[in-house]
This record gives structure tokens, sequence and C-alpha cells, in this order.
């Protein structure tokens, strides 16, 4: 609710709005639907990238793991002992607003590794392919939210699709994904 009398304890529409300008804008694509990102890497890699520098992954285009030669992001562990880590999107969401994450994705049997989300500055786990932590009792900021159901790590291309609104909400109230 607002309201411009200060006398009826609302909140100013003004701040609210600007309270919010750190969050990307709603885009409706009458054709594709409703999304925060779709990258389908034809147009480059929009905002994947290296998030750890040299023990993070390096990210590419290429053409030559689709059948049809379109382009897909290809991620690259290029240091032994590295993380892996790759930047999806840098520009705070919210969860509620975007809540379904659908991908598809091509991986080998050997290639073991998850996806972390930073809510109110902490880190949120998602099992992708790596095995099962133990985190409990552990002195760590990073929190098991949940699992992506039926991933085939077979070399072969699939779609995973998950709800990153419903996982946070096991762990947190918050929803900004930073």
């Amino acid at each position: 609710m607002t309201s411009d009398i200060t006398g009826e304890g609302s909140v100013v529409l003004e701040n609210t709005l600007q309270e919010r300008s750190h969050m990307q804008p709603v885009s409706l694509v009458s054709s594709n639907g409703h999304y925060l990102a779709r990258n389908t890497f034809e147009e480059g890699l929009a905002e994947w990238s290296n998030r750890d520098n040299e023990v993070g992954a390096t990210v590419t285009l290429d053409n030559s793991a689709t059948f049809d030669k379109t382009h897909a992001a290809k991620i690259t562990n290029t240091h032994v002992g590295g993380n892996f880590a790759v930047n999806v999107i840098t520009m705070p969401f919210d969860a509620k607003e975007y809540p379904l994450v659908q991908f598809d994705y091509h991986i080998p049997s050997d290639v073991k590794t998850n996806f972390l989300v930073k809510v109110s500055g902490r880190w949120y786990n998602i099992g992708f392919t790596d095995d099962p932590k133990e985190l409990k009792d552990k002195r760590v900021n990073i929190a098991h939210i949940g699992d992506i159901k039926d991933v085939m790590a077979d070399d072969k291309w699939h779609t995973a699709r998950f709800n990153l609104y419903d996982m946070l909400r096991t762990k947190t109230g918050n929803t900004i994904v930073e």
C-alpha cells in the first residue's frame, strides 16, 4: 500500500521503487514467455564468465558440440585443483519473481560439479553431478538446499529444470540472489 499522507503509516511508492532499482527489470518476450535471461549463445556469452580468475573455469562459445552447429557455452576447468567456478548471471534478481531455472547440458560422467547461489551473504548449494557433501556442523557458510532431479552425466544432451525459489524456502526467507 502506498500513500503520500504520512499519518497513514504507509510507504511512499517512490522509495519502494528506489529500493528495488538494483534488480533486473522484467521483460516479456511474447513468443518465448517470461524470462530473466534466455541464453541461446548465438549472440555471445551474455553474462557467463570466469568467476575466480586463474582457479575458475574458462567460458567459451562452441559450435562443435551441437548436432545443428548452433552455439553452446563450453566450460573448461583449466587449472588442476581449480574450483571450476563461472558466473551465469551477475545482476541481483528475486527468485520469487524468477523461480524456474532450465538449461540444456552435455556433461561427461567424470565431471563433478554443483550450482551455488549467494543469498543474503550466504551460499546455497544445489546438487548437480558432484557427490553429496556433509555440511552439517561444519564451519562453512554453505547450506545444501536440494538436488536437480534425474541428472544424467553420460556425454549426451539433456534438459534440467528446478525451482530455485522452492529450494531456497527450505533454508531461508530471503529471495534476492546476489
